[in-house]
């Protein structure tokens, strides 16, 4: 996990920044890099806490515990008849 977020901002936001920098030094222009730096700049706070999401098993379940993706175990019912018997001669009120 921490190899994946240490090699997420290099490519997300410092080589599309040391770009910027470098090309015009050597002549070279590309087009739409501005366009493809602000948009990765922005996309990197959103991708980074998916990667915690996928690598870390407690945060897995906890996300699958919220979308309700596990199939809950049925509650045990008691029958009135069940109460009765426990409680003997008084009577149960539910």
């Amino acid at each position: 996990m921490l190899c994946i977020q240490t090699v997420i901002p290099m490519v997300t936001m410092y080589t599309p920044m040391a770009l910027i920098v470098i090309l015009p030094i050597f002549g070279k222009d590309i087009p739409y890099l501005g366009n493809l730096t602000s948009s990765s700049l922005a996309v990197y706070p959103l991708i980074e806490p998916i990667i915690a999401i996928t690598c870390v098993a407690t945060f897995r379940r906890a996300i699958r515990d919220m979308c309700h993706c596990r199939k809950k175990r049925p509650m045990p019912t008691v029958s009135r008849s069940f109460l009765s018997k426990l409680s003997g001669p008084q009577q149960c009120i539910l």
